[in-house]
């Protein structure tokens, strides 16, 4: 995890007295999390950018009413969930589930081709919900007990849903990784 709660309540904090410059910092440090919730839903990538800067709108309209006792984070997945699944409800067009990045490049600039690749991958051998899991724990290193949190889920849900993600991805993995 890049930055801690408190200093995402803090950040939230200073745009709640109209310091408008700690938003960028803001959305910058949870701008990859929310996208990849995102996409675990609507599965489309330019859908999920249009869903990610509406989560930011209303997150905005509603900065005043955010209740500090609460984890911030937890709130934006919150909004971009509630997005997500308005759109899909709305939504004319159905996305089949295993659907993949049909365009990797600008998901994450920091990955290489490969991880991109591994990321396609993964996100095919995994139900959405166990991506979301394995996502926060594996890449965003936050405990089981911190995506219990974040996710409203049972701490015993979240490490029972990890724990099969695991053995799904070394199920399906072994193959392409097997040393010849």
């Amino acid at each position: 995890m890049s930055i801690t709660n408190k200093e995402l309540k803090n950040l939230v904090e200073q745009i709640k007295c109209g310091q408008m410059t700690s938003f960028d910092p803001f959305y910058e440090a949870t701008k990859r999390i929310i996208f990849f919730n995102i996409y675990s839903y609507v599965k489309h990538h330019e859908t999920a950018e249009d869903i990610l800067q509406d989560t930011y709108v209303a997150f905005l309209k509603s900065v005043s009413n955010i209740d500090n006792s609460q984890p911030i984070l937890a709130y934006l997945l919150t909004i971009s969930k509630n997005l997500s699944l308005n759109y899909l409800r709305t939504s004319s067009r159905q996305v089949p589930l295993n659907e993949t990045f049909e365009d990797t490049h600008g998901v994450n600039q920091n990955y290489s081709i490969e991880e991109n690749e591994l990321i396609k991958k993964i996100k095919d051998l995994l139900k959405p919900e166990e991506f979301r899991i394995f996502y926060l724990k594996a890449v965003e290193e936050y405990t089981h007990q911190e995506i219990a949190t974040l996710l409203h889920k049972s701490l015993g849900t979240i490490t029972w849903a990890y724990n099969n993600a695991i053995k799904k991805l070394q199920k399906g993995l072994k193959n392409i990784y097997e040393t010849k």
